[in-house]
């Protein structure tokens, strides 16, 4: 699948992001949050990636690799068996079921056919980036997933990163990892998991701060038109 990430309009408040990020810089670990609530502190989460797509094994692999127990959740999932990284399990979407915490990697046109029944009370991110250069809706794609998996916690992250960096290496430590969702415990699951994966969280609040982290990478790399997925 390919999904491309493009477009930031500065006249619809370009530097709210920059903004916010100032105003909540501090991630929750430093504010003080439990760390055993971030990242399970006696043990990894179990992690489902819906998606076989490159942004999807890639960030399973990275995920894999920095300990966690990761399956690809796919419909079909002989496609990719061959491009799977290694010590990630690939399985069909019931899997999700019995994942701590559930990552959607399809592009945004995809989001009715997930399988809202098997979220129910389960944190799920949103990683999608939009594919026009202005929004065609006031809310962003993370809100729009909340709305179809209204019995699920969804939470905006990761989107910041790209495939080719996860899988080259290219992404130092000090990388912020954005996170936005309604629900204070399931940001803080998301920013265990940021942290986990090497990266640094920073917790932008409620869901609607999603419409701000969707226009971040190309507000950061105006000339960053390239496919997410």
């Amino acid at each position: 699948m390919s999904f491309t990430n493009t477009g930031f309009d500065r006249e619809e408040g370009g530097n709210k992001w920059q903004a916010e990020i100032i105003k909540n810089r501090s991630s929750p670990m430093e504010r003080g949050v439990d760390s055993e609530v971030m990242g399970g502190k006696e043990g990894k989460e179990n992690i489902c990636v819906i998606g076989s797509g490159d942004f999807g094994r890639a960030l399973a692999g990275r995920l894999a690799t920095a300990g966690y127990k990761v399956t690809i959740a796919s419909r079909d999932p002989d496609r990719n068996r061959s491009l799977i990284p290694s010590g990630v399990e690939i399985s069909g979407l019931s899997s999700a079921a019995t994942a701590d915490l559930v990552i959607v990697a399809v592009p945004k046109d995809f989001y009715p056919s997930i399988p809202a029944n098997l979220l129910k009370g389960k944190v799920v991110v949103d990683v999608s980036n939009r594919a026009t250069i202005r929004r065609d809706s006031t809310e962003s794609q993370a809100e729009q997933l909340a709305r179809l998996l209204p019995q699920s916690y969804v939470v905006k992250s990761f989107n910041v990163l790209s495939a080719y960096s996860l899988e080259s290496g290219g992404l130092q430590g000090s990388k912020q990892v954005f996170v936005a969702g309604d629900d204070a415990s399931a940001r803080d699951l998301v920013s265990g998991v940021v942290r986990g994966a090497g990266f640094t969280p920073v917790d932008l609040g409620g869901l609607s701060s999603a419409r701000t982290i969707e226009d971040i990478p190309v507000a950061v790399f105006p000339q960053w038109r390239v496919p997410f997925y």
